[in-house]
């Protein structure tokens, strides 16, 4: 399996293969619900939100084993903590890219300045940050995927010239 490449270009060329009004493959979340549920997970993986994990013992040790894993996300997973019904957080699906990108750009500073942070992931635990990182290109393969974006490796050439790609 393919999984996006850990950096802010790749993600944005990916991204780019999705609109406001592209529907999913499965499940029922909007393009903008996907991307605003994205956000969250970075956000929760640097304690701007935090959560809890119910998770322990020998369920906790597969989940997490799950997770370190080249194996993909399950199609029609159902989180227990994401509210399919919670007000949407921007005005329109642009925003919301915006705002993941702000994120992004956040979690990274982050983990430059805090290695060694732990925070708690509802699935899988306790996480480092280079557990997070991991975390994050799984899913955001998982749900660019659900969206019809196939994933690819970008070449270094390649994403330099994504400044000239709109």
């Amino acid at each position: 399996m393919t999984f996006i490449q850990d950096n802010l270009e790749s993600i944005l060329r990916h991204l780019q293969q999705i609109e406001g009004d592209t529907k999913p493959l499965w499940g029922t979340m909007t393009a903008q619900r996907m991307i605003e549920h994205l956000t969250d997970g970075l956000l929760s993986g640097i304690g701007v939100i935090e959560m809890t994990c119910p998770y322990e013992g020998e369920k906790l040790e597969r989940s997490r084993a799950f997770l370190l894993s080249d194996n993909p996300m399950p199609r029609e997973f159902k989180a227990h903590f994401v509210n399919d019904d919670a007000p949407l957080k921007n005005e329109d699906f642009d925003l919301a890219a915006d705002a993941f990108v702000d994120a992004w750009l956040a979690m990274e500073e982050y983990g430059e300045s805090n290695p060694d942070a732990v925070h708690i992931h509802p699935v899988f635990g306790p996480l480092n940050q280079a557990e997070w990182r991991w975390m994050h290109c799984k899913h955001i393969t998982h749900h660019f995927t659900q969206f019809g974006v196939e994933i690819v490796e970008f070449s270094e050439a390649e994403l330099d010239s994504s400044e000239e790609v709109e």
